[in-house]
């Protein structure tokens, strides 16, 4: 079999050229090197079979997946391969995909070949067989070799511990050790007491380890798969601790920082533990979102609102300050307003055991001062507006003729309330009462809620209007 020929290249564009002759000359010259690398590819493998009168290369059309273990392909009959030797099988169009192992078997036109590393991937029916490079012959590990950026993949040390020439490595008795010009220093041991220090550990299993110096102590297992257990070898959750019949305490310390476990989803965080700011128990989270507490398979009992608001038994505060819709709980806006909603029985209840001197139940402040109170006999109950001399001046009878004229003006009405269609034979209209000058008509800020009226503050007006009354009754009968 001859060297095949290699063509001669086109002239090389010359900078004298014109600029359209340089362009022309040039393509002309660099489409000629695909060529030029076939040739050469060709005169290569060639080389051996003409000089030596042996051939390794070949082709196959044998429709093959990449990959490892055993592989027949069809092949040309009278190669020259042989059992152990090294090949490389290569997609003809697509080099970089290819297989590389041993001949096992080599008769007539049948290449077996034991695949042992591959390069790509897919399924590919057009190969170019050549020889490959074997395991081992990268460098040979019998005697002193120098190895200078070289890559290890896989190395097997013998069993002799390293000596004291800087870079020696050895392996012995569980020692990994390598020399630094003056000793022999253990890199790992896989028995004892190991001190790591900037290692990290892929996949490790550990069982009754013992990490020093400022590190845990394990009594157990730590899987990381995935999944960590402590105290088990079949961790359920992300972080699984088992203690058996131990308390299973998890302790987070710090001397001066906050200790807290930080539970962070997305660039939300929610996070329980001690603050450092103030040393205060700390629950909570960095966003703008609610706080829940659960039971009972994950119920809700109490929610925290992000905008300080507090929600016990419901999880919304619909209608809870109206009553326009049934939503039992009760609600505390952080701003001092608080509601409430029971659809049976009472809504709130004020208790004392008896055997106490103080009959307050719920005390009214305003401006530092007590307004009002509602207190209890323990058989009848009071609503007290504050009356007390001292907090008033400018004391005088009150004019008996306005307080009849006050009187006259009150139009007691009959009605029928809207809302439950309950019949009132004897009340006011508040909007009558504040067109007479009534002073004890409630007007609300916001127009849209209802007015109101204190029943009791018409009480003084009334009692003058029977005081003249009654003098006018005993005048009559005076004169008699």
């Amino acid at each position: 079999m001859s060297i095949p020929t290699i063509s001669s290249l086109p002239s090389a564009p010359s900078r004298s050229s014109s600029p359209s002759t340089f362009a022309t000359d040039a393509d002309t010259f660099f489409n000629a090197f695909p060529t030029l690398v076939t040739e050469i590819n060709a005169a290569t493998a060639a080389i051996p079979n003409t000089v030596l009168g042996i051939d390794f290369t070949g082709t196959s059309s044998t429709s093959i997946t990449i990959g490892t273990g055993s592989k027949t392909f069809t092949t040309q009959s009278g190669k020259n391969w042989y059992v152990g030797q090294a090949v490389r099988i290569a997609s003809t169009s697509t080099p970089s995909n290819y297989m590389d192992g041993q001949v096992t078997s080599y008769s007539s036109t049948s290449l077996v070949v034991n695949v042992t590393a591959v390069g790509g991937a897919g399924t590919i029916a057009s190969w170019t067989i050549g020889p490959g490079i074997s395991a081992g012959t990268y460098a040979s590990l019998n005697g002193t070799e120098t190895l200078t950026n070289k890559t290890l993949t896989t190395p097997v040390l013998s069993a002799s511990a390293a000596g004291t020439t800087a870079g020696q490595l050895g392996y012995s008795s569980g020692l990994l050790s390598y020399g630094n010009g003056s000793a022999s220093l253990t890199l790992v041991s896989t028995t004892g007491t190991q001190t790591l220090t900037n290692k990290t550990l892929t996949s490790p299993t550990l069982t009754t380890a013992t990490v020093s110096s400022g590190g845990i102590t394990v009594t157990g297992n730590i899987v990381a798969n995935n999944f960590v257990g402590i105290g088990t070898a079949a961790p359920s959750t992300a972080v699984h601790v088992y203690s058996g019949t131990s308390d299973g305490n998890i302790q987070i310390e710090s001397t001066t920082g906050a200790a807290q476990f930080v539970s962070k989803r997305g660039a939300n965080s929610a996070y329980i533990g001690y603050d450092a700011s103030g040393g205060l128990t700390a629950l909570g989270t960095n966003g703008a979102v609610d706080v829940v507490w659960s039971n009972n398979g994950y119920t809700e009992r109490m929610r925290m609102l992000s905008t300080g608001g507090l929600l016990i038994g419901t999880s919304s505060t619909t209608n809870l300050t109206s009553g326009a819709s049934a939503n039992v709980g009760i609600f505390l806006d952080g701003l001092g307003t608080v509601g409430a909603q029971r659809n049976n029985n009472a809504c709130a209840y004020f208790a004392k055991a008896s055997g106490y001197s103080d009959s307050t139940f719920v005390q009214f402040q305003y401006n530092g001062g007590s307004v009002g109170t509602i207190t209890t006999t323990g058989t009848a109950t009071a609503y007290n507006t504050t009356s007390d001399e001292r907090l008033k001046e400018n004391i005088a009878d009150a004019d008996r003729d306005a307080a009849i004229a006050y009187v006259k003006a009150m139009r007691v009405r009959s009605f029928d309330w809207r809302g439950t269609g309950e019949h009132e034979p004897f009340g006011y209209i508040a909007q009558e009462r504040l067109a007479a000058g009534a002073r004890n008509v409630h007007v609300p800020t916001n127009p849209q809620d209802m007015l109101s009226l204190d029943y009791a503050k018409d009480v003084p007006a009334l009692a003058l209007t029977v005081q003249v009354l009654l003098d006018r009754v005993a005048a009559l009968e005076a004169a008699k």
